[in-house]
């Protein structure tokens, strides 16, 4: 079959701004429920452990209360429902014994429910028991798995002599399934503990494995296998927790002590910083891990909260914390004087669900909306980077930024990119709109789009492009701020303006020209154009077809309610002299954004608009969710917000392939990545999405370092402003190439594997009749027109030879190459002929 391809190149950008949210950030409450008035079973620190399952095809939260009536109680994990009568069953006869009769709870990967005591050496003889049950059902009883009559007994019987103190069960971590015999129990002991390969006090694991039960099935050997955790000097390990990852490898941790990253021998591999965990951290989960990037979240019991942190490039030690769940209680009844305090985790979406336990205070529920559990970075091909500093020492990009600055951060300066075929290469054009006392920095540069390398002038400078005069630059609200380039390689610079200044857009044909004042726009009152925002551009300059997409920043409606309006400006060109934009009646194109993700918007941030061959558009900001939207106004989809991060822009448009799929990028700013997902549908966003790809992540490359002339300081992603661009070249070949530049951490070009996009939709200028428009696109080896009542289409060589003629309002290319014309006859009588190249 053959492929469909365009010869056109499709141009955007991007801005992301970070703004700290009141409250909690990073972790999107789903539902909270606090104390008694929701949970009788919470209170007088009896709840101290929950696991998160999905049984009998529904997500539920199990509650382990351990004082008074023991029960496991189970929760709706998708709305916090409760009902008292949701309790896991037993007999007294089965589960009995142990300090604690029911102490901690956990679930194996093919949901098995396992619950245990908490047995210590230091009480009598039956809370010296330790028993292990499972649940076939949420209905059935509980069934024996583990029974030993003396926890001292079975310390002496380890293959590692132990003395000291035992106390098991206030945790467990359950790995691997029980149907195949690779599960696993893992109970940190509370106390510190001597073993014959080290006799100083130390942390200890105790881990119970399956074994062949004689019958073709599995059962756990009632004779651990002891784990020395090698950190000594502790004070103590109260309420210690580990969180196993598949190589064997744990992260560790108790009250008071740090985060430990221990490999599968047995070594220290890192620990957190001090100034990040080492409080009253009741529990450690580890998440997942993107690339680079890994996720883990502790209980900050003296918080009442959680607190999400990332490790990059398995640097532990510079951590950095990237959010945390609200307080749950700040006056509670029921004060959690012992600190304990657990989480579980549903990984069972791309975005995953943290529960929290607050022992007393409550339970909640949250996305954690910075963390993708997915990693497609072997689904792109590294063409170049560059970081703005490397592993060592500030190594700035001088148009980028540098220097000492008096706060300790950096400028945001670089707001834009644009892709233009300029004097015989391609270049990579990057905004620097930082002014005032930073102002040498200001201005349009270029990077060979090819090797990532800094284009020079003859004087061996920095080649930047010629601006207009100081009284053309200084109409608008900003001097400079984003670009596109049009199908026939004229770059756009536009401002931002606010009501009663200019909108001016800046035309440049190459490198080295003179900029064309291309637009002069008054910006109505209650209009703000552009400002904090992307311009987009369809159609060719030099013949007077190109279209101007301009993003209006004003916020009107309620975000809660979901009524926010939104309004693009659409500007087409006229002749006056030389062909310019034009600037007495641009299209006004307003549409009901709907609700943004955390619905208590009052601004938008970092509007983006990314213009369609046919006329339509993707719209999204920082906060609110992509959407597909004609000149109508009408929302044709919208991206499912579950599937966005909760700060997340720039959405562009790649293009379609051959089997119908729809393309496109966006800015996942928290890891600092572009992430490209498709959709299977015939549209353009939607529930149907999925990611196929992301980037590498500048998350890494995003310390910045300042010199004040004594000291150095550094600041990180979270609290400096993330604005930056995204480009997409769709190369002769089909193969889409992602421009990225993610402010002040770097510029990247990565090439997408396994994907070929062929023609985009192509807008037919003259409408019928009926003042509707006809689209041209294409279905494998079909092309289709939709939009207008067609009487026939025919296709002709470029050399006027008639080869293929259809009654319908579809046409094969099936056998046919090289340039074509698509000649269109609507019912209403009109005729239209577009271009076509079948490859």
């Amino acid at each position: 079959m053959k492929r469909l391809s365009f010869f056109v190149t499709f141009f955007v950008l991007l801005s992301v701004t970070m703004l700290a949210e009141p409250g909690f950030f990073g972790a999107k409450p789903v539902w909270e429920k606090k104390e008694a008035q929701n949970f009788p079973f919470m209170g007088q620190h009896v709840t101290r452990n929950i696991t998160f399952g999905i049984r009998g095809g529904q997500k539920k939260l199990y509650a382990v209360s351990r004082l008074d009536a023991p029960n496991i109680h189970v929760i709706n994990a998708e709305t916090g429902d409760y009902n008292p009568d949701d309790v896991l069953l037993y007999d007294e006869l089965v589960v009995q014994g142990g300090h604690f009769v029911l102490s901690a709870a956990g679930i194996t990967d093919d949901n098995i429910l396992i619950a245990c005591s908490m047995s210590s050496n230091l009480s009598g003889d039956v809370q010296r028991i330790f028993r292990v049950y499972t649940w076939d059902t949420d209905e059935s009883e509980a069934r024996l798995l583990i029974n030993v009559d003396n926890i001292v007994v079975m310390s002496d019987n380890l293959t590692q002599a132990t003395n000291t103190n035992t106390r098991i069960g206030d945790k467990m971590t359950v790995t691997g399934s029980m149907s195949d015999g690779t599960a696993k129990l893992y109970f940190p002991n509370f106390d510190l503990q001597t073993s014959a390969n080290n006799p100083g006090l130390h942390p200890t694991i105790y881990v119970f494995s399956m074994i062949p039960d004689g019958n073709g099935g599995f059962k756990f050997n009632e004779t651990p296998t002891l784990i020395d955790v090698p950190i000594n000097n502790l004070a103590g390990c109260r309420y210690a927790s580990v969180s196993v990852l598949a190589d064997g490898s744990y992260f560790w941790s108790s009250q008071g002590n740090l985060i430990y990253y221990i490999n599968a021998n047995g070594e220290i591999q890192a620990y957190t910083s001090g100034g990040i965990v080492g409080a009253e951290d009741a529990s450690v989960k580890y998440i997942c891990k993107t690339g680079n990037v890994e996720y883990l979240a502790y209980c900050r019991s003296d918080h009442q909260r959680a607190e999400i942190i990332k490790v990059i490039n398995g640097n532990v030690f510079d951590c950095v914390r990237i959010g945390y769940s609200a307080r749950m209680a700040d006056n509670s009844s029921y004060p959690n004087d012992n600190g304990t305090g657990d989480l579980a985790l549903d990984l069972s979406t791309p975005v995953p669900t943290l529960f929290v336990l607050c022992t007393n205070q409550g339970i909640g529920a949250y996305k954690l909306m910075p963390v993708t559990q997915y990693d497609m970075s072997n689904n792109i091909e590294i063409v170049w980077e560059q970081p703005t500093i490397d592993s060592e020492y500030a190594r700035l990009h001088d148009f980028l930024w540098s220097g000492a600055y008096s706060d300790n951060k950096p400028p945001y300066v670089t707001r834009d990119i644009a892709l233009a075929n300029h004097d015989g290469k391609k270049i990579l054009y990057v905004i620097n709109a930082l002014t005032s006392e930073y102002s040498g920095q200001f201005g349009i540069y270029a990077i060979d789009a090819l090797t990532g390398e800094v284009i020079k002038n003859s004087n061996d400078e920095n080649l930047k492009l010629k601006l207009p005069e100081d009284a053309i630059l200084d109409q608008g609200s900003q001097r400079i701020w984003s670009a596109a380039t049009t199908e026939d390689d004229v770059l756009l610079v536009a401002n931002a303006a606010s009501e009663g200044k200019k909108f001016n857009i800046y035309a440049y044909e190459s490198s080295t020209a003179d900029p064309i004042l291309a637009l002069s726009y008054t910006v109505p009152a209650g209009v703000n154009l552009g400002d904090y925002g992307k311009i987009s551009v369809i159609g060719k300059f030099r013949d007077g077809t190109a279209r101007l997409y301009v993003t209006d920043n004003t916020f009107t409606g309620d975000d809660a309610a979901g009524t926010v309006q939104a309004k693009v400006y659409v500007f087409s060109m006229k002749q006056e002299g030389d062909l310019i934009f034009d600037d007495s009646d641009p299209l006004v194109v307003a549409f009901n954004a709907g609700s943004s993700k955390s619905g208590n918007r009052t601004w938008f941030q970092n509007l983006c608009v990314s213009a369609l061959k046919n006329g339509t558009f993707l719209w999204d900001d920082t906060f609110f969710p992509l959407r597909h939207v004609d000149l109508q106004g009408n929302v044709k989809s919208e991206v499912n917000k579950d599937l966005l991060p909760e700060r997340a822009n720039n959405g562009r448009y790649i293009g379609i392939d051959a089997q119908s799929n729809r393309y496109a990028a966006y800015f996942e700013y928290q890891s600092g990545k572009a992430e490209i997902y498709k959709s299977p549908v015939d549209n353009l966003s939607g529930n149907g999405c999925e990611i196929i790809a992301n980037t590498n992540s500048y998350a890494y490359k995003s310390y910045f370092f300042f010199n004040d002339g004594d000291n150095y300081y550094y600041d990180v992603p979270e609290s400096i402003e993330a604005a930056g661009g995204i480009v997409i070249d769709k190369e002769e070949d089909g193969k889409p190439v992602v421009y990225l530049m993610a402010q002040n951490r770097g510029i990247g070009a990565y090439r997408l594997k396994d994907i070929t996009i062929i023609e985009d939709p192509v807008l037919i200028k003259n409408p019928d009749s009926s003042n509707r428009q006809a689209v041209v696109s294409q279905w494998g080896d079909v092309l289709k027109v939709t939009g207008v009542d067609v009487a026939s289409m025919e296709i002709y060589s470029a050399t006027g030879q008639r080869l293929a003629v259809s009654k319908r309002a579809e046409i094969s290319v099936a056998g046919l190459h090289g340039v074509l014309l698509v000649k269109v006859k609507t019912v209403a009588g009109n005729t239209e002929v577009c271009k076509w190249i079948v490859k």
